[in-house]
């Protein structure tokens, strides 16, 4: 075999590998992202359901208050 030809194999595998690790670490970083806005919708939601619910319930001006912002 080529010395050119062997060196070329390697370097097209050692690139294959580091393309998956950048596209592996790209998913990865992704699905943190919205794992943590999945997240913080769950948290505003919530809040906004126990605000409603207060101001249902109890039926004062603070707990409207609550509600509305």
């Amino acid at each position: 075999m080529d010395v050119s030809l062997v060196v070329s194999f390697i370097a097209a595998f050692g690139l294959g590998s580091l393309l998956t690790a950048v596209i592996q670490f790209w998913l990865a970083r992704r699905a943190r992202i919205d794992e943590r806005n999945f997240e913080e919708r769950k948290l505003a939601y919530i809040g906004l359901l126990e605000a409603y619910h207060q101001a249902a319930v109890e039926g004062t001006d603070t707990a409207a208050k609550n509600f509305a912002y």
